[in-house]
């Protein structure tokens, strides 16, 4: 079986895989920081949305809004799992559930 792929639907991959690689980039810059156990979930994303918007030329996405979105509702679960796993395994005090991050997202 063929399947053909439109250029449209190209640079939506091509945009895709760059937005995963400028987050996997943001998690090695952002768990550098000396008070990244301090960090709640929501401190967290809201880190990785910024470091990735500092990239967005390559995506070719003029809104940085538009950009937070894509990457929430694309990127959540995976955020999630990388922050409670670095979390769990670098920082004594235990980390953030995020239920925090839920009583904001519901009060929006």
């Amino acid at each position: 079986m063929r399947y053909v792929i439109t250029e449209s639907q190209l640079d939506l991959i091509r945009r895709y895989d760059i937005l995963k690689n400028l987050i996997d980039e943001s998690f090695d810059v952002i768990t550098q920081q000396d008070d990244i156990c301090g960090y709640t979930f929501y401190d967290f994303i809201q880190e990785v949305k910024w470091q990735v918007s500092d990239h967005s030329e390559e995506l070719k996405i003029g809104k940085v809004s538009y950009l937070h979105s894509l990457i929430e509702l694309n990127f959540y679960e995976e955020i999630k799992e990388f922050y409670n796993g670095f979390m769990e395994e670098n920082c004594k005090d235990g980390f953030d559930n995020d239920e925090y991050y839920s009583s904001i997202l519901q009060n929006n």
